[in-house]
């Protein structure tokens, strides 16, 4: 089984986004992480919310879980202590697979990394998902802040999600920000941005990882989820 730690309150999920069961054609499990909220991790307390965060995995390793996920990409600081202490693989951010992508780009190519608050992307976090300090110049990030319905949908100001509204507003930032760079990929941080990946794909002619992607990697073992059709 698949188990997926839910950080924060309730949002709208579509398919493709990791809080969602029909993102997944294997058992999937999810465990609330009370009481954190999305805001904790924004301030910086994500160690002050770790046993928190542990409560939830040993409650889905209880259930039968072999690997665990995340709906939050921004937990890379905690990731090692929830990967030791937890005793399964952990996939807690899509951030986890900038090392590798650094490695299969070109000399000169730099990863945009999608992210919904790119003031929380400090090189900190950057650096607990395993980029080497002197690869942070390769990493650009692109804000997804200004999004008129994404973003305040992500922060459960709406009701509903319209997929194709959320789309067209990141497809177009996302074009518009690597245009004439030198991105050579795109990592989405948010595990809420799966179901945009091959929009991504279209806009920019570019490769792009995302959370479901970390996932399936890391549960290839046992059976990995596979996007919904």
């Amino acid at each position: 089984m698949i188990g997926v730690i839910v950080v924060g309150g309730d949002v709208p999920r579509v398919p493709g986004d990791v809080g969602c069961a029909a993102s997944f054609d294997r058992p999937v499990g999810f465990e609330r992480a009370g009481p954190v909220s999305m805001q904790d991790v924004f301030d910086g307390r994500e160690h002050a919310l770790l046993p928190a965060l542990l409560r939830a995995g040993r409650a889905l390793v209880g259930r039968g879980a072999t690997v665990l996920a995340t709906t939050c990409g921004l937990l890379t600081r905690v990731h090692r202590e929830l990967t030791d202490r937890l005793g399964v693989p952990v996939a807690t951010s899509a951030l986890l697979q900038l090392p590798q992508v650094l490695a299969v780009l070109p000399a000169g190519r730099t990863v945009g990394v999608v992210t919904a608050l790119a003031a929380q992307l400090t090189p900190e976090r950057l650096v607990a998902a395993g980029v080497a300090p002197d690869r942070l110049d390769r990493i650009v990030t692109i804000d997804l802040a200004a999004t008129d319905h994404f973003l305040p949908a992500l922060r459960g100001e709406r009701d509903s999600l319209d997929l194709a509204r959320a789309e067209q507003e990141i497809r177009a930032v996302v074009a518009r920000a690597v245009e004439g760079t030198a991105v050579g990929a795109l990592v989405s941080e948010c595990a809420n941005l799966p179901p945009y990946s091959a929009a991504l794909r279209a806009a920019t002619g570019l490769p792009v990882w995302d959370a479901l992607d970390q996932i399936r990697w890391l549960a290839a073992g046992g059976g990995a989820p596979s996007r919904p059709a």
